[in-house]
């Protein structure tokens, strides 16, 4: 089913791209704001140069059915994993950042403070523990939970991770505890009617999910603190305003509580209003949705600054003014 879906998406891309595709040259629109609060780059009408895959994927290249007109050369660059380096410099992860400034990947920068990895080691990146250190800082960074890291690696290919089962003998015992204590019932109910595979791939998920808490503690911490000035804006009825490097900021008006419905475990959260495609919408406010938005909207703007960098250096970024330079192979 997971292939079919990929072969599908390729395809849909490039009827699109085929349909943009006038005289030889590809037209294509770029949102310099197009996401919400963070105002990410985004892609429209179903074409995102910023976004094609460098991969052989059945039989295709999406990059490859894109050639420069003649005379002219194409470069396909990108801030390479600004978003992991941004959540350390944001949790104040100094060590982390001085080896990532050296030249180390930040996935083997939290192998070697996490995972065991010795200071001057590196693994392949064939290797699954490699693999499982980059899904930890990509996919629990913004404070993913077990069960939603689970599917990650499902999603990615990587059920022989969780399949294997917990690392240590204590882990069912260790995670029982956790998960009454925490008290969520639709958690409890998840692993008492889970099968023993089930529970392989949910101990494993929790293993590594606290593993990356455990050796990112600064992170940790940073996720508290702004779960906790959402709860004090809500308490006060007031917007919740996180101030961004570059002079901009994030606000998220009218902070309040909600209730959860007993049937989603009871309690109450933090909701607010925030504007997306122009229209102001209530949405939950928590602190995985808080570093995340901190972390896409200081990685776009130090991206805008890149941009402006190239452009000041005689090199075309390609925008609309420059299309006629970029030709398409339909």
């Amino acid at each position: 089913m997971r292939d079919w879906r990929r072969c599908n998406a390729i395809i849909k891309k490039l009827e699109a791209m085929k349909v943009r595709t006038h005289a030889g040259r590809l037209r294509y629109d770029i949102k310099y704001w197009g996401a919400g609060m963070t105002g990410r780059w985004s892609g429209a009408g179903g074409v995102n140069v910023q976004n094609l895959s460098g991969k052989n994927l059945y039989g295709v290249n999406m990059r490859d059915m894109l050639v420069a007109a003649p005379g002219h050369v194409l470069i396909a660059a990108d801030l390479a994993q600004i978003e992991p380096r941004v959540a350390c410099w944001l949790a104040g992860e100094t060590e982390a950042l001085a080896q990532m400034a050296a030249g180390v990947s930040p996935y083997t920068v939290y192998a070697r403070q996490a995972m065991g990895l010795g200071a001057n080691e590196e693994w392949a990146k064939s290797d699954t523990r490699y693999k499982i250190a980059k899904m930890s800082v990509l996919g629990a960074s913004y404070c993913a939970g077990h069960h939603r890291f689970m599917e990650l690696l499902r999603s990615s290919g990587m059920e022989e991770v969780l399949s294997g089962g917990p690392e240590h003998e204590d882990t069912e015992e260790e995670y029982v505890k956790y998960i009454e204590m925490v008290g969520r019932p639709e958690w409890i109910k998840k692993w008492r009617e889970a099968d023993e595979l089930e529970k392989k791939w949910l101990m494993r998920s929790w293993e590594i999910i606290m593993t990356f808490r455990n050796g990112r503690p600064q992170l940790v911490g940073l996720w508290k603190q702004l779960g906790e000035a959402a709860k004090k804006s809500a308490e006060k009825g007031e917007d919740l305003i996180l101030n961004l490097p570059a002079g901009r900021a994030l606000t998220y008006k009218h902070c309040r509580f909600r209730r959860i419905p007993k049937t989603e475990g009871g309690g109450q959260e933090v909701v607010a209003e925030i504007v997306r495609g122009g229209k102001a919408e209530t949405t939950r406010i928590h602190q995985g949705i808080l570093i995340e938005n901190l972390c896409q909207s200081i990685a776009r703007d130090a991206f805008r600054d890149c941009l402006l960098g190239v452009t000041n250096a005689g090199w075309k970024v390609r925008s609309e003014e420059h299309t006629s330079e970029l030709q398409s192979r339909f």
